[in-house]
């Protein structure tokens, strides 16, 4: 984990982050990897994305939650047009380090249908009975 605010945060460590192939897998889906966004006090789940290098550069650069848009081809600031900006407090990778999670504070509803969240349709896994052996 890699706190933007933090103490322990250097430009080093960002560098490290970025570049060091161990650190992130960046040609696994061709220098895209998914980022998870999740609201920094309440742990839900706002929305899916996608970074490269760039972006995650804009990132600590900007404070700003940044992404990487494949239709467009080019990078994007989440709220940039709707106002709905969100600000980056950590940055952790997992454990195959080809994922992130982008932990935010929002100052809108993350989806763009005006939901807080772009996880909004529920549907239910129906309980099964344990096989038997």
């Amino acid at each position: 984990m890699i706190t933007r605010n933090s103490d322990e945060f250097t430009f080093e460590k960002y560098e490290q982050l970025i570049q060091d192939p161990c650190k992130i897998d960046w040609k696994k889906m061709e220098g895209l990897v998914p980022v998870i966004v999740q609201e920094v006090f309440t742990k839900e789940i706002l929305m899916l994305a996608y970074a490269n290098q760039n972006a995650l550069h804009k990132v600590f650069e900007t404070g700003l939650a940044t992404f990487y848009s494949q239709d467009r081809q080019a990078l994007w600031i989440k709220g940039q047009t709707s106002g709905n900006i969100m600000q980056v407090i950590e940055v952790l990778y997992d454990c195959d380090r080809d994922a992130l999670i982008y932990k935010v504070k929002p100052t809108g509803p993350a989806c763009h249908l005006s939901k807080k969240s772009c996880f909004n349709h529920i549907n239910k896994v129906k309980r099964f009975r344990p096989l038997k052996e």
